[in-house]
């Protein structure tokens, strides 16, 4: 789908399937409704126009490479719903320069952020149930500069900042 720039997902849909809209290349704007309660794998990735993405409050999963390769990407709003975010799930969205993870995210899967090379705030919620951030999470982030983990993280898995070379100070909560 080269020429495609905008997506309407009906209200009549619950679930993005898995590759749906992979690699729609020219693809700018997607209006998610309130139907949808999952994002699958790779539902946008390699949409490399896509510049902003709003997840609605009825979702509570995003799938594993979901936005992958989103190099435009650089305003996305995870909604409060979200419980965890997958695996490479934002992997290579190098526009993207903040993120806010939701106090309902129990879990940041492994290469979730990787080479997000803009990432240079990213905000926890003060009630954040946060337990989990997976191996390679903020891989290559080389615009992170600071970091106020919450204090409901209780694993930091191998390698989770690794090649963040602008982090300066990261401030880890004794629950870890």
């Amino acid at each position: 789908c080269t020429s495609l720039t905008q997506i309407t997902i009906p209200s009549s849909v619950n679930k993005i399937g898995n590759f749906l809209f992979v690699e729609c290349q020219s693809l700018i704007n997607v209006n998610i409704p309130s139907s949808v309660k999952c994002i699958n794998a790779s539902a946008f990735a390699n949409c490399l126009m896509l510049n902003k993405i709003i997840i609605p409050p009825s979702v509570t999963s995003i799938g594993n490479c979901c936005f992958n390769g989103c190099r435009s990407l650089s305003i996305v709003t995870i909604s409060t719903s979200v419980v965890s975010l997958g695996e490479y799930c934002f992997n290579d969205c190098t526009s993207l320069q903040f993120i806010s993870i939701p106090p309902s995210v129990v879990s940041i899967g492994q290469y979730c952020f990787n080479n997000c090379t803009s990432l240079r705030q990213i905000s926890f919620d003060g009630n954040s149930s946060l337990k989990s951030i997976q191996r390679f999470a903020f891989n290559s982030c080389s615009s992170l500069v600071q970091i106020n983990l919450p204090s409901s993280l209780t694993e930091i898995e191998t390698h989770a900042f690794d090649k963040c070379e602008s982090l300066s100070q990261l401030l880890i909560p004794r629950s870890v």
